[in-house]
């Protein structure tokens, strides 16, 4: 694990943009705030971790996961709450995306790779 001092300062020098906005699709499968899916979230990203296609990525105190995406040159962070359920999920970016046509772009890709991984995940577990 990583200390969480490290996260605080690498968001300070980031800009940070909620997912929510951008995916009301993947909004609503991460932020079950009712607990339909009974999804063990913690699981999910322990999975994320091992799984090649996320090869890049960190852990803080079990509660933060922060995965890079070497391609589109972004962070992806998943913060879970004290139940264990998604709390926020976040892109990471070095430049300011209003500066950046392409970030959309790159945003999109990797909200539809964390979707098709997610529910084939979900698939396999049935």
């Amino acid at each position: 694990l990583i200390p969480i001092d490290s996260l605080h300062e690498m968001c300070q020098m980031s800009h940070t943009l909620s997912i929510s906005g951008l995916s009301p699709q993947l909004s609503e499968l991460l932020f079950d705030r009712m607990d339909k899916l009974e999804i063990l979230w913690s699981n999910v990203l322990l999975a994320m971790k091992r799984d090649p296609v996320f090869s890049l990525s960190a852990s803080f105190d079990d509660r933060v996961y922060l995965f890079y995406f070497k391609q589109e040159d972004l962070f992806l962070m998943i913060e879970l709450n004290s139940s264990k359920g998604v709390e926020e999920i976040q892109i990471l970016t070095r430049e300011n995306p209003s500066e950046n046509k392409l970030f959309t772009n790159s945003c999109n890709s990797i909200i539809d790779v964390i979707t098709n991984w997610i529910l084939h995940w979900l698939w396999n577990s049935l």
